[in-house]
Parts: structure tokens; sequence; C-alpha cells
């Protein structure tokens, strides 16, 4: 009779997992539709991280509700946590690659005066006390959870310390 229960009480956990699942897809889509609706979509933007090219920079950008990624020339100088105004083009992104971040062309781009927040103070703060690069982005990625780079990335995945960097910066910046 006890593991009726327990298996009942499985299956309604197992619904409602599922149907949480169902109403996210469905706010995602909805999103999704928002921003198809035109073949130009025009949204702010935070410079996320940088991955740098031949001939080009990738740049990762957060815009109100999605992430996704473009091509700009190294001539922009951008750097992280920069607020930009893009115009995208939305033609050629399906559903799944609105789901994890698209990669699209951007049509027009304008820097955006960014207001001073706290977490600027916070990286001000962090920039004034060090003087290494590397350590600069370490402090930044564990208080604030700021995207590392590549080369950082690399250190720390070698001294096999990326759980601790990925857990403290997901729980303080929360």
């Amino acid at each position: 009779m006890q593991d009726l229960q327990v298996s009942k009480n499985s299956i309604f956990f197992t619904l409602f997992l599922l149907f949480v699942f169902m109403i996210n897809i469905l706010f995602n889509y909805l999103s999704y539709k928002e921003l198809k609706k035109e073949y130009i979509f025009e949204t702010k933007a935070e410079v996320l991280n940088i991955y740098p090219k031949e001939k080009f920079d990738v740049i990762k950008l957060k815009g109100e509700g999605f992430e996704f990624f473009a091509s700009f020339s190294k001539d922009n100088n951008f750097e992280k946590l920069d607020l930009i105004n893009v115009v995208i083009d939305t033609r050629n992104i399906s559903f799944f690659d609105y789901l994890k971040g698209f990669f699209t062309k951007v049509l027009y781009f304008d820097r955006v005066e960014k207001r001073y927040e706290f977490k600027d103070k916070i990286l001000e703060n962090i920039k004034n006390n060090h003087k290494d690069a590397m350590i600069i982005e370490l402090f930044e990625a564990l208080f604030l959870a700021v995207p590392v780079s590549k080369e950082l990335r690399d250190v720390i995945t070698a001294y096999g310390i990326a759980h601790v960097v990925a857990l403290s910066g997901f729980h303080l910046a929360v």
C-alpha cells in the first residue's frame, strides 16, 4: 500500500514538473512570436562576452528577454557590459535557435550611455584594487557572475576549480 502511495506521489510530482516545463515553453514561444512579428527588430542589449576572431569579433549580447550572437568589426572596441541599441534581422531565426541563443546579422547599432549602477561601482572598485587583468576578470566572475574569457576559462579548468567559480558567481549574483 505504501508503494502505491509513493508511486502516486512521484507521478503527481512528474506531472507538476511537466506542467511547469510546458508553461515555460509557452512563455518563451510567445516571446519568440513577439520577436518574429517584424523582419527587423530593435532592442537594447548588453555585451556579455567578446570572442575575438582573426578579422572580426563575435559578441554575445543579452537583449530584452533573450541572448544572441552577432559579429562586429574590431574597430568598434566593445567592452564587457557595454550597452548598445541594435537593429537585427529576424528572418532566419527558428524557435529552437531562439531557445539556445541565435546568431544574427546586425543592421544598425549605436552605443547607449549606461546608467551608473551599484554593480558598476563594484566593478570599478575591483579594477582599482588589482593590476593583473586575469585577477580582475576572476573576481568579476566570482562576485558578479560576469562571463570569463577563453584564456581564463582554460586556466580555471587546468586548476580544477571551474565548479567553484561557477557556483560562487551564480549564488552571489542571485
